[in-house]
């Protein structure tokens, strides 16, 4: 990581930049419209490094590619927040996780996912620790914590909501089991809420 990097990441004045328009985008949630229309427009760090092999070393080149454009945060009118943000499986994450194969479609990140074939209902609790997904983003996570920088924004894996997931493991099926098997459904749909609210708590500590 070079010096420049280490310099401009944790810089008071785009701190102080970067909460100036936190507070107008809360007074804009709040209905305070101001005569100027609120304009968003984050940028995301990119890293060349495979981040399924060395996530360690593709977020300490995406601070380096934010580095390049932090000063875009002065801006008085445009919020340009500087985010990493890992997109690991990009929107099945947590189906990775919970079994189903999840595969690059075209070698361009376009990843897509095969429903289960077991039934609803023998959805099994998954041990984190060991997971090979999860670790991944826990290890870029640590990796972006460790350097204390201050200015950029961390943006979590897509961990979504658990009728998303549901449907995403078994598509229509866990619907008609919503008729047929509701006790079924509850016990699956019990396992991906506990998963979701434990990589969330995991992830704030």
């Amino acid at each position: 990581m070079n010096s420049y990097t280490i310099q401009i990441l944790s810089d008071p004045a785009l701190i102080q930049a970067r909460e100036h328009h936190f507070d107008r985008m809360r007074s804009l949630f709040a209905g305070k419209l101001s005569d100027l229309p609120f304009v968003l427009n984050g940028r995301t760090g990119c890293g060349k490094t495979n981040i399924y092999e060395d996530p360690e070393t593709w977020v300490e080149e995406a601070l380096d590619d934010l580095a390049e454009h932090a000063e875009q945060l002065l801006d008085p009118h445009v919020f340009r927040p500087q985010v990493i943000e890992t997109w690991l499986y990009g929107v099945h994450f947590v189906d990775k996780i919970l079994g189903a194969h999840v595969y690059d479609l075209d070698g361009a990140s376009n990843w897509q996912a095969h429903y289960l074939t077991t039934p609803t209902g023998e959805l099994q609790p998954v041990d984190l620790d060991t997971n090979e997904a999860w670790n991944l983003a826990v290890r870029a996570a640590r990796a972006f914590v460790n350097t204390g920088f201050t200015v950029p924004l961390f943006g979590l894996p897509v961990i979504a909501s658990v009728l998303n997931i549901a449907i995403n493991l078994y598509g229509q099926e866990i619907i008609i089991a919503m008729y047929s098997d509701p006790d079924a459904v509850r016990h699956d749909l019990s396992v991906i809420n506990d998963l979701l609210c434990d990589m969330h708590r995991r992830l704030m500590e």
